[in-house]
C-alpha cells in the first residue's frame, strides 16, 4: 500500500467518517500494516496529530498566522474570505481545504519525505522565513493533502482518533498485545519507534533510557479520607502522606555527556516538563545542583519558587516563568528549586521497585543546594484533614497519598497514588460573552466569559472564561439563548446580555492584569446553570478579593513549618 500523503488523507477521511472505535482501529491497522518502516514511523506520529515523537523535544512552531499567510498567498484569496471560511468551519485544516478547492492533483509526497520537510520547518527561524517555508510546503499539495498538513501543524486532526486508538491499531496491525504497545510507548515516548519494533517483534528491547523523558505517573482524586484508607492498606494501617506541591512537574535526568569520539566530557543534565519538553535553560540553578549528584539518575518532582527551602505559591513561580533574560537580579529575586519526590533510575531502571525503596534511595543522595525532598510522613487516615491544613500552610495545594509498595507506571492514573485536594467555595457569576467552539463544537456557543460585580461602581468585571462542565444538550440550549440575546458580534466572540447566571468552581484565584477585575480564576469549570438566580444575586469583586487574600495569607502565615529537608537529610516522620 502506498505510504503517500494522499493515501494518508484518504484513510484519515475514512477514520473520521465512522463513529465506532473498533472500526476506526480496523481501518487504521490495515493501512499501517502495509507501510514500509520509514513511512510507518511517520504515520504513527501523524495519526496522533503530531509531527514528531513527544520524547524528541522537537516542535514545528508554525502557527495559525503562518498557515493563514501561506494559504492566502497560494490561493489568491483575501483575508476576508479566509475569515469567513474559518468562522464557518472553526478548523484551520477545513478552511485551507475550501481555499484550495479545485487543486486535486496529488503531490505524490511520501510520509517519510513529509516528515523530513517538517523537520526542516522546525529548524527554520520564526518570522518571514518560517512563513515562506510553510508556503513552499503547501504550494504543491492538493486540497485534501493541504488539509491534513495544516491539521498536523496545529497538532490536532479532529477525526475522533485518540492516542490510545492509534496504539490499539499498531497492536492489531502486527498481532501484539495492546498492553505491550502501551508500555513500550510509556517508556520510550516514541510511538513511531514502537510501531516499527512491533512489526519486527522486538518491543521488549525498548526500555527506560536516560535523556528519553517518561510520561509522569498520575494520581486519582478522592474527597473521602475513609475511602482513601480503604484503597491503600485498610483502615488500620497508617497512610504514607506527601504534600501535593503547586509548581511545575519536572523530570530530571543526570548522566554522562559523551564527545564525538565517545569519550566522557562531563555530567549532562536535562529537565523535562510533564508534556516532555526540555526546559533546562530556564532553571540554571537546578541544573547546577543536579550536576553535583553522583551516577546516572532520573528524578521526579516539582520545580517551585522557594525561600530558603520553604515552598512558595505558584503565583510566585509565575514571576520567574516566561522571562527571556535570566539576569543575576532575576535569579536572586525569584529563586527556584527542585523538590524531588521519586527516583526512577539509579544506574538501572527502578520503575518496578516499590515506592518505599525508591524513596529510601532518594533520601540517601547527597545534599546539594537548590534540591530538596517533598515533605513525606505517615499518619492515621483520621488525621487527613489536619494534615491537609498543614500542607496548605507549607504553601502546597493539598495532599498526595501513596501506597508504599506501588510501582511507578508512566502516564497512568491508578489507585496507588491518590490526590486529596479540597476546592475553594464556588462563585455565582454572570455570562458577559459567548464564543463559538472548535471541532465538534464549532456550530455551538460553548465558551463563556463571565463576570462578578464591582460593588463600588456597579460595573460587571470579567474574571475568567469556562468551557467545561455542561452537557451537549445544555450547550445547545444556551446557544439558542445567546443567539437571541447577542448585543454585538466580534467574529467568533458574541457580546451578550449579562443575564444568565452560572455557578463555577475553580482551584485558585490569582492576580491578573488581563481582566479589569484584577483577578482571574485558575482552572474554572461550570457546576450548573443557576436559573433560580438573577444578576442581582452574583458574587461581588469584594468576595473575590476576600477569597484571594484568604488563599494568599495561608502561604504567608507565621506558622509555616521548617523548610523541606534537602536531599540527603531524610524526610520528617
Amino acid at each position: 500500500m502506498e505510504g503517500t500523503l494522499s493515501r494518508f488523507a484518504q484513510v484519515a477521511n475514512a477514520v473520521g467518517a465512522v463513529p465506532g472505535k473498533l472500526e476506526k482501529t480496523r481501518i487504521l491497522a490495515e493501512f499501517l500494516r502495509d507501510l514500509d518502516d520509514a513511512d510507518l514511523y511517520r504515520a504513527a506520529h501523524f495519526f496522533t496529530g503530531t509531527a514528531f515523537a513527544r520524547s524528541s523535544g522537537r516542535v514545528v512552531q508554525a502557527g495559525f498566522a503562518s498557515v493563514q499567510a501561506a494559504s492566502l498567498a497560494i490561493s489568491g484569496a483575501d483575508a476576508e474570505s479566509f475569515h469567513r471560511e474559518y468562522l464557518k468551519w472553526s478548523d484551520l485544516g477545513d478552511t485551507v481545504t475550501m481555499l484550495f478547492a479545485g487543486r486535486e492533483t496529488s503531490s505524490g509526497i511520501s510520509l517519510e519525505a513529509l516528515g523530513l520537510r517538517l523537520e526542516q520547518l522546525s529548524d527554520t527561524a520564526a518570522g518571514g522565513a518560517k512563513t515562506l517555508a510553510v508556503t513552499e510546503l503547501l504550494r504543491d499539495l492538493s486540497a485534501a493533502e493541504a488539509r491534513y498538513v495544516a491539521k498536523i501543524l496545529m497538532a490536532e486532526l479532529r477525526i475522533g482518533l485518540k492516542e490510545g486508538l492509534v496504539e490499539d491499531a499498531v497492536a492489531k496491525a502486527f498481532g501484539v498485545k495492546p498492553a505491550a504497545v502501551r508500555k513500550a510507548h510509556q517508556l520510550g515516548g516514541d510511538l513511531g519507534k514502537v510501531a516499527v519494533h512491533a512489526r519486527h517483534e522486538t518491543l521488549e528491547s525498548l526500555a527506560v533510557a536516560l535523556f528519553v523523558p517518561l510520561k509522569p505517573m498520575l494520581a486519582t482524586p478522592e474527597t473521602q479520607p475513609k475511602v482513601i484508607a480503604g484503597r491503600m492498606q485498610g483502615n488500620e494501617e497508617p497512610l504514607w502522606v506527601e504534600d501535593k506541591m503547586d509548581g511545575i512537574r519536572a523530570q530530571a535526568h543526570v548522566g554522562i555527556s559523551l564527545g564525538e569520539g565517545g569519550e566522557a566530557e562531563g555530567t549532562r543534565v536535562a529537565i523535562y516538563t510533564r508534556d516532555l519538553k526540555e526546559v533546562s535553560a530556564q532553571f540554571p540553578e537546578v541544573v547546577a545542583a543536579l550536576r553535583q549528584l553522583p551516577g546516572r539518575l532520573i528524578l521526579d518532582g516539582e520545580i517551585l519558587a522557594h525561600a530558603g527551602g520553604t515552598p512558595r505559591p505558584f503565583f510566585d513561580l509565575q514571576k520567574r516563568l516566561g522571562r527571556k533574560a535570566l539576569t543575576p537580579k532575576v535569579l536572586q529575586q525569584y529563586p527556584v528549586a527542585l523538590f524531588a519526590f521519586d527516583l526512577l533510575y539509579q544506574e538501572e531502571p527502578l520503575l518496578d521497585h516499590p515506592f518505599r525503596e525508591r524513596r529510601a534511595r532518594l533520601e540517601a543522595l547527597p545534599s546539594v543546594p537548590a534540591l530538596y525532598l517533598s515533605t513525606l510522613r505517615t499518619t492515621p487516615w483520621q488525621r487527613l484533614d489536619e494534615e491537609f491544613d498543614l500542607a496548605k500552610a507549607r504553601a502546597n495545594e493539598g495532599l498526595m497519598v501513596k501506597h508504599p509498595d506501588s510501582s511507578y507506571t508512566p502516564g497512568k492514573r491508578g489507585m496507588l497514588w491518590i490526590k486529596y485536594k479540597k476546592p475553594l467555595e464556588p462563585l455565582d457569576v454572570v455570562v458577559t460573552g459567548a464564543e463559538w467552539g472548535h471541532g465538534r463544537r464549532r456550530e455551538v456557543l460553548s465558551d463563556y466569559t463571565f463576570a462578578v460585580r464591582n460593588e463600588e461602581t456597579g460595573e460587571l468585571v470579567n474574571i475568567g472564561k469556562a468551557y467545561s462542565g455542561l452537557t451537549d444538550v445544555e450547550i445547545a440550549e444556551l446557544t439558542a439563548y445567546f443567539k437571541e440575546n447577542t448585543l454585538q458580534s466580534f467574529g467568533r466572540f458574541q457580546l451578550v446580555k449579562p443575564e444568565l447566571v452560572l455557578e463555577v468552581a475553580f482551584e485558585a484565584i490569582q492576580q491578573s492584569a488581563r481582566h479589569k477585575s484584577g483577578y482571574a480564576l485558575r482552572f474554572p469549570r461550570i457546576l450548573r446553570i443557576r436559573t433560580d438566580k438573577t444578576v442581582a444575586d452574583i458574587n461581588s469583586l469584594t468576595d473575590v478579593a476576600r477569597m484571594y487574600e484568604q488563599y494568599r495569607l495561608v502561604y504567608d502565615a507565621e506558622t509555616v513549618d521548617a523548610p523541606a529537608p534537602e536531599v540527603g537529610e531524610g524526610s520528617e516522620e
